[in-house]
């Protein structure tokens, strides 16, 4: 993996990264050795709304803006750091959908070689037109939809490793009091973000956070100015969609929270000694995720690792 150099100040980048601890990481060790290995393929999937789907739903409105989506930034970030393996991206996301729609159908269009699918519905669906949230509680109807996508998305795909985009609206509300009006950020909670990590982790999975990383930016282009060299106009279009240089900065706010995941896997060169006749190890690539706790196995999984074992896997892990 070679140190890539981001553009955005990496306290910006920081701020949104939502990881898991490297044991609690779920077949992010499988890409990690993918990416490890010259001349392998690595197969990336996107879905999401329009933020997500870019150049794809708008090829003339926004000409000028999008000369692709977050995706392509994020995944040119992927070649550079590891140049010696190929990349497959395919864009499922399409602009004014939301979960309901991609967990009913679209996840079918994830390959079972998958190695990475990128999750953007926490935006679309989450914010009726009258303000009213619709993904504040585990009862309703697009959270539930959340977790079944990515159950979904792992029963077709079950070695891929996933990751969750919280995309946000930086809008602002004008609010009355009395004879004066205030206009404010949106809400912080404006969004699935928090439910959708919740799930995200259960199933690890971190996140990726754009109002966490972005938010006091986008509010005061002085500061935005100052640390990122942008305003809020050169960033976004409009109150949620990016214009080309702020594609360039989701994109490597989402590469930012993959470059801090794939440690997942060591090369390691044996040589004789002739001197002591032992061997020496070196171990160059990426780190391995040490297993360091021992954990009861269903039977279940028991037989099904055994298999598993015998393909070189990495062990032990269980999940329900």
């Amino acid at each position: 993996m070679r140190a890539v150099p981001f553009n955005t100040p990496r306290p910006v980048l920081a701020l949104g990264y939502k990881g898991l601890d490297a044991d609690a990481l779920r077949n992010w060790h499988l890409l990690a050795r993918k990416l490890a290995t010259p001349g392998a393929t690595v197969t990336v999937v996107a879905f999401g709304g329009s933020l997500t789907a870019g150049y794809i739903d708008k090829p003339e409105a926004w000409k000028r803006a999008m000369d692709g989506s977050w995706v392509e930034p994020m995944v040119a970030w992927m070649k550079a750091a590891f140049p010696s393996v190929n990349f497959r991206l395919i864009n499922a996301a399409r602009g004014a959908s939301e979960v309901t729609v991609a967990v009913t159908c679209w996840y079918q269009y994830v390959p079972q070689d998958a190695d990475l699918v990128l999750v953007e519905y926490s935006l679309n669906g989450c914010l009726e037109a009258t303000g009213q949230p619709m993904c504040s509680s585990t009862a309703m109807v697009r959270v539930a939809a959340y977790e079944s996508f990515y159950r979904r998305v792992l029963r077709r795909a079950p070695r891929t490793a996933l990751m969750s985009v919280a995309a946000f609206s930086f809008n602002a509300d004008t609010y009355r009091q009395g004879l004066a009006s205030v206009e404010a950020p949106n809400a912080f909670t404006a969004t699935g973000e928090e439910l959708h990590t919740m799930i995200a982790r259960r199933y690890g999975a971190p996140t990726a956070s754009l109002r966490d990383s972005l938010y006091g930016l986008m509010y005061n282009d002085a500061v935005a100015k100052q640390l990122l060299g942008e305003t809020r106009a050169t960033i976004i279009a409009d109150t949620v969609h990016p214009t080309a240089d702020g594609f360039i900065m989701f994109g490597e706010i989402m590469a930012y929270t993959v470059s801090a995941h794939p440690r997942c896997v060591v090369s390691v060169t044996i040589q004789a000694n002739a001197t002591t006749g032992g061997d020496e190890f070196a171990v160059t690539g990426v780190a391995v995720v040490p297993f360091t706790k021992k954990v009861t196995i269903h039977p279940i999984d028991d037989s099904r690792m055994a298999a598993v074992r015998a393909e070189g896997e990495q062990l032990p892990f269980s999940w329900p």
